[in-house]
């Protein structure tokens, strides 16, 4: 009996452990990629650009486009969860 109360104990701390380490990764995943967005749009103003962010918020991934309307031409950078 007891043995099965042990077991029960530490696969429910398993469970709840990876559930706080999940919740840790997609939030440090979240956080760095508004870090990246605010750098990249950042250096889009600097150039005299106009930044456009698209966010996909289930997949965590992103697309970034700096117009720029001296030139004429557009500098595009896409991101996505594994790249």
């Amino acid at each position: 009996m007891k043995k099965v109360k042990i077991q029960q104990k530490l696969a429910v701390l398993l469970l709840v452990f990876s559930l706080v380490m999940g919740g840790i990764l997609l939030i440090s995943q979240s956080y760095f990629n508004h870090k990246q967005i605010l750098n990249a749009s950042s250096q889009c103003y600097d150039i005299g650009g106009h930044p456009s962010v698209s966010v996909s918020k289930f997949r965590q991934d992103y697309s970034f486009e700096c117009e720029v309307p001296n030139e004429g031409e557009t500098s595009k950078g896409k991101t996505e969860q594994g790249e």
